[in-house]
């Protein structure tokens, strides 16, 4: 080494040592922040930022003491998976939009990560909290279910957090620009007679003409950040304080906490030497940081943390991405790392470049280090952005040989990324713990490295998955790697709720559906249950009916049911039936009429109905409805029909006579105030199924459809189109009973989750099972429908003393949460009549609030019929990895990237993996996600025969959440059904029964000993 490298090297330690020790004391002291920007709600800018930010117009830019302005973004990862192609175009994204700004002095960039495991527990329990609070105003008793949501998912998870600081500073403006703004902000000092306050914020820090700058400037990165995929949130002063406050000082630091800012309402205090800065607001530094501080050793200690710091003293001599930097630190350390990113990285170091240049000769090390500006200097002259970075990082823990040990595997890892070199000698251990604060410090212990830009975004942390759900969700996912994924279903971050899920048996579907309808019952804001209708075949949604049945209080458990429907009599719901008072139908129900006579002339083993069916079925819908709904032709009352309301009637004094019709009764009903009863009454005033075979023969129907002997319209096997609409209608009323008569199975109108299990009603094989489904179905979706699509006027269908009634159910369902979920979508395959009204729920749904699930076995399932049901979907669930084929039409139809199937074929293996692609507001979201829920959860949702009978037992005999706590610790797995056919064959039993009712007892008996042992330990 020669003597002029080492003058140079130790003038720059001499430097460092000063700045170290002389700079500052204490915390406080290296805080940069010193006021922020209020916002005016009347200002333009402050309208213009609330039309165009769903959180309305918050402030957004701190005041440093240096002038400089500072905004913070929340980086929380790429929306994309990231392979080699993404993290390519993304570095190469921030490259070109970054070189702009970095091509001279005015703007910096700060880029912090932190990891924490031991943050984990509270941060998901914050993110829960929303879900807690609507279990509360519900009247929801799962509590449980969500502690053990949360403990699993704090169980695998490790909390992160990343953000951006966007710096603007005075050397942004020209110098005769910058002296113009001076004089000008001193005249308007002068003007206003602005006392100094040495003890509050300052009023005089904020520098108009920098405003623009820093507002174009902070609009373009952040739109060239939404660009390359990367989710990025702006914080409010409040949130960006609390950030970084929160970064060091986690423990006395609220989530909710806030600092007073210029806006904000505050108490004035009253100062000794009576000084003014008691009237205005307390300086941010002191906000900021409060408590016991103090340094041990190379540690400094912040309200019970150690806290130990280290800085890339040389620069890595290989580019590794910042995924290999996480990995090798693993997740048991909470660690922090910044980077401080400035323009001039070659002014910056011109006097040592200079000085190299001239003692060249003088040695090798010298030479060498020559070579390595000239190569800096190439870069730029072939455009190249070269710029300066400081590199810090930091980790802390509970006490100092904690601390230490963490330290150590700190710089063990930063040292083999990509061989740097890393030093702990801070000299300061406040100023070392500053420096790594994102937003905290302008004062470093790190000294600048001079990379080309190119090499500098490679290492930034944009790998990590991000979630538009940042802030909360009723589900919590995570990612593979242990980042909490927070998921809202019927969020306003979607558009529409369409949802499509396919998995072969066994990957997690049934527990997913669950999770998702669990998710959104518990949505933020909720006051009581959405109504949600879920179409199924099996019982796989029984678990998540017999949860919120055993949820709720005694008087409401009717708000959750279960229905196994059977193709009787006695569960009969009338097609035909209307809205109360109504002589006609909906729209949408006419729609449903259409569909449910074109699927009855559908011909066993076509796909096609008969030619020209759908057009004939609705001229029979007009044609039905207007006999039985005109004055003279409404079908006349039967006493005795309905003795519940014959007693009304005979109540009221009610006469009647031979020309009393229904309709007239209803009507009457309805005056006295017997709804229930007028209810009743219209189920015989409307038609039913066989009244379409008369209107046949109406002749609005035959003139056109048979105006003469030669001019019958004629289906495929040469019989009139009328005829064999008479022949399938006939054939349905007897093969379907459920549609063939008045209503008499009653859907309780408060009931707001139903579950319809269509397993008994869709069964056989073969063309005749096909045909069964369709209708089935059908008629199912119709039920959920009825209800749903309300019209907001009934004034045509109906007489007007329905008219008020209506309008508050209307009012009262418009802004409810809707679902519509069916599994088994591979039953309706080549249903035209079924796939048309699931093609009206999809195009309509979306204005009347309802999110619709469809699930089956493969993708081929929603693209049949020549109908893209995947062209209208905004939330996609892949749960296997399907074949070749499938992957590549995934790929195709939704535009996932290689990366995203090569994700999908390597990782979406297993019970609750899965591929989730979602279209929202901010752009298109594709992850891998896992979906783990606990054992409590598990026992709460499994349909198994055995599992079933085993937790209905102990509910039956002890609070249901106690009971879901026992089978969890005994049986973590989420069944105990190996078990007790492990236990019936040991013991030869053949009665399942028996055995359950064994290990019940047993369970209830080793409980109650186990408490006995606890209470007398």
């Amino acid at each position: 080494m020669t003597i002029v490298s080492n003058i140079l090297d130790n003038v720059e330690s001499l430097i460092a040592w000063i700045s170290s020790h002389a700079l500052g004391a204490d915390l406080p002291s290296y805080c940069q922040l010193e006021t922020a920007i209020g916002l005016d709600p009347d200002d333009q800018r402050a309208k213009q930022m609330a039309a165009m930010d769903p959180k309305g117009a918050r402030p957004y830019i701190l005041i440093t003491r240096q002038c400089a302005m500072l905004t913070v973004f929340e980086l929380t990862g790429s929306m994309d998976v990231v392979g080699d192609a993404e993290f390519e175009q993304i570095t190469d994204d921030l490259r070109r939009a970054m070189t702009s700004y970095f091509q001279k002095a005015g703007h910096s960039v700060e880029i912090s990560f932190e990891r924490d495991p031991d943050m984990i527990r509270s941060k998901v329990k914050n993110l829960m909290q929303p879900a807690y609070d609507t279990c509360d105003r519900v009247g929801l008793d799962l509590k449980d279910m969500l502690d053990d949501r949360c403990d699993r998912v704090a169980a695998l998870c490790s909390h992160e957090s990343c953000y951006v600081m966007l710096y603007t500073h005075l050397s942004s403006m020209a110098p005769d620009e910058l002296k113009r703004e001076m004089e000008t902000h001193k005249l308007r000092i002068k003007e206003n007679k602005v006392q100094p306050m040495l003890e509050a914020q300052s009023v005089t820090a904020i520098l108009k003409g920098l405003l623009h700058r820093h507002e174009t400037f902070v609009d373009a990165i952040e739109r060239d950040f939404l660009h390359a995929k990367l989710h990025v949130e702006r914080l409010s002063t409040h949130e960006a304080a609390r950030a970084i406050r929160q970064s060091y000082d986690r423990r006395r630091t609220d989530h909710k906490w806030k600092p007073v800012l210029p806006g904000d309402k505050f108490t004035p205090r009253n100062f000794r030497n009576g000084s003014a800065s008691g009237y205005y607001l307390p300086k941010l530094q002191e906000q900021m940081c409060s408590g016991k501080m103090y340094t041990d050793g190379d540690f400094a200690y912040i309200n019970g943390e150690y806290h130990g710091s280290a800085y890339m003293e040389v620069g890595p001599q290989e580019i590794h991405d910042f995924m290999m930097l996480f990995n090798r630190v693993g997740k048991d350390i909470p660690w922090r790392i910044k980077f401080a990113i400035e323009p001039g990285g070659l002014e910056a170091n011109k006097f040592k470049n200079v000085m190299v240049s001239v003692i060249g000769f003088l040695g090798n090390t010298n030479k060498a280090i020559k070579r390595s500006f000239d190569a800096i200097e190439q870069a730029r002259q072939n455009n190249e952005c070269i710029v300066t970075v400081r590199i810090t990082a930091s980790t802390w823990g509970p006490d100092k040989k904690t601390c230490e040990d963490r330290l150590s595997a700190l710089v063990s890892a930063m040292q083999g990324w990509g061989v740097a070199q890393i030093s702990t000698d801070t000299g300061d251990p406040i100023q070392g713990l500053a420096s790594t604060i994102p937003g905290f410090s302008d004062k470093s212990i790190a000294p600048k490295l001079i990379p080309p830009l190119s090499d500098i975004v490679r290492l930034l942390p944009i790998q990590r998955a991000a979630s538009p759900w940042y802030a909360g969700g009723s589900i919590l996912l995570r990612t593979l790697d242990g980042k909490v994924y927070p998921f809202q279903p019927n969020s306003s971050l979607q558009t529409a709720w369409i949802d499509l899920i396919w998995a072969i048996m066994g990957s997690g579907k049934s527990v997913w559906l669950n999770t998702l309808n669990l998710g959104a019952i518990l949505s933020p804001g909720l006051r009581r249950l959405p109504l949600i209708t879920i179409i199924d075949v099996g019982v796989s949604s029984s678990g998540l009916i017999e949860l919120l049945q055993n949820a709720l209080p005694a008087d409401r458990k009717h708000e959750a049911i279960y229905i196994r429907l059977r193709n009787n009599a006695e569960f009969a719901i009338n097609p035909f039936d209307t809205l109360p008072g109504c002589r006609y139908p909906t729209e949408m129900d006419r729609e449903y009429l259409v569909s449910l006579l074109t699927a009855l002339a559908t011909p066993v083993g076509k796909k096609e109905p008969y030619s020209n069916a759908p057009e004939l079925a609705g001229m029979l819908v007009d044609e039905v409805y207007q006999k039985y709904g005109s004055a003279g032709s409404e079908k006349r009352y039967e006493p005795t029909i309905d003795t519940e309301v014959d007693a009304a009637l005979e109540t009221m004094g009610f006469s009647h006579d031979e020309y009393t019709t229904w309709w007239n009764v209803t009507d009457a009903l309805t005056v006295a105030g017997r709804t229930r009863e007028a209810r009743l009454a219209q189920r015989f005033a409307v038609p039913v199924l066989s009244d379409v075979i008369e209107a046949l023969g109406a002749e609005s129907v035959r003139s056109i459809f048979s105006p003469k002997e030669d001019s019958k319209a004629k289906v495929e096997n040469g019989m009139d189109l009328l005829d064999a609409m008479q022949m399938v209608i006939t054939t349905a009323l007897r093969d379907f009973p459920i549609i063939a008569s008045h209503t008499r199975f009653e859907l309780s109108d408060q009931s707001r989750v139903v579950a319809l299990d269509l397993e008994e009603v869709t069964r056989g094989s073969g063309e005749t099972g096909e045909r069964r489904a369709e209708i089935m179905y059908v008629f199912a979706r119709q039920i959920a429908a009825r209800q749903y699509y309300l019209p907001e006027d009934i004034s045509e269908l109906a007489p007007s003393i329905y008219h008020e009634a209506h309008k508050q159910k209307y009012e009262d369902i418009k802004d409810e949460m809707k679902a519509m979920c069916m599994d088994e979508l591979h039953r309706t395959a080549g249903k035209k009549s079924i796939r048309r009204l699931l093609s009206l729920d999809r195009r309509e749904g979306r204005k009347h609030g309802i999110r619709v699930s469809l699930a089956s076995q493969f993708m081929g399932d929603f693209e049949t019929d020549g109908e893209s049901i995947t062209e209208s979907a905004f939330s996609v669930y892949i749960m296997n990895a399907g074949s070749q084929k499938s992957r590549k039409e995934a790929k195709d139809m939704f535009g996932l990237s290689d990366s995203a199937i090569a994700a999908l074929q390597r990782d979406v293996r297993g019970a609750g993996k899965f591929l989730a692609w979602h279209q929202t507001k901010t752009g298109v979201v594709t992850q891998v996600l896992h979906n783990a829920p606990g054992a409590i959860e598990l026992w709460a949702f499994s349909t198994t025969a055995k599992d079933v009978g085993l937790r209905r037992r102990l509910y039956r005999r002890m609070p249901p959440a106690l009971a879901r706590k026992i089978l969890a610790k005994e049986f973590p797995s989420g069944s105990a059904a190996q078990y007790m056919e492990a236990r019936q064959a040991e013991q030869g039993a053949k009665d399942d029964d028996n055995i359950i009712d064994t290990v019940a007892n047993e369970l209830i008996v080793k409980y109650h000993l186990d408490t006995q042992s606890e209470r007398a330990a």
